[in-house]
């Protein structure tokens, strides 16, 4: 049996956009959207009907069981997004709970159907903890406010203007 997992996770925990500090987490989480843009569960129902047809389950993540995930054959997470973005919680259990024998597929909203491993996996969590603390984009702002003064410096003592 063919196991559809779907979830839609939130930005960010709640916790965080509440009091002073909800303007800014509600910015960062519409700068995210649009970084991601996932796709809604309709479409997401609509491109698993289109690659399985109907042998498949689909099940949210919420109500995921161990007794669940090891009975089936193959598991394929549909991933809204094009890198699991907010996944890690049902990754783990799926890899914590699944047999060995157990195939882990991945369907994202961008149309790609691949087999996920530990490795790979690894390789996407780091991605999404990138993204998700904006971590790129800091280090390119803190080396541009370094260096940018340095530059002006430098160009002012050879006569440049």
């Amino acid at each position: 049996m063919r196991l559809c997992i779907f979830y839609q996770p939130h930005d960010y925990p709640s916790w965080l956009g509440k009091g002073f500090l909800r303007p800014a987490f509600n910015l960062l989480s519409k700068a995210s959207n649009y970084k991601r843009n996932p796709r809604d569960e309709r479409y997401m129902k609509d491109l698993v009907e289109s690659v399985f047809l109907n042998d498949y389950q689909w099940v949210e993540a919420k109500s995921l069981r161990s007794e669940i995930l090891r009975k089936v054959e193959e598991i394929v997470m549909i991933w809204p997004d094009g890198n699991g973005y907010g996944w890690l919680w049902v990754e783990f259990r799926v890899f914590l709970w699944t047999d060995k024998n157990c195939k882990i597929m991945v369907l994202n909203g961008r149309r790609r159907y691949f087999q996920l491993t530990t490795q790979v996996w690894l390789a996407y969590w780091l991605r999404c903890f990138l993204e998700r603390f904006w971590i790129g984009e800091l280090i390119f702002s803190l080396i541009f406010v370094v260096v940018s003064p340095v530059m002006a410096g430098w160009d002012l003592l050879k006569g440049r203007k």
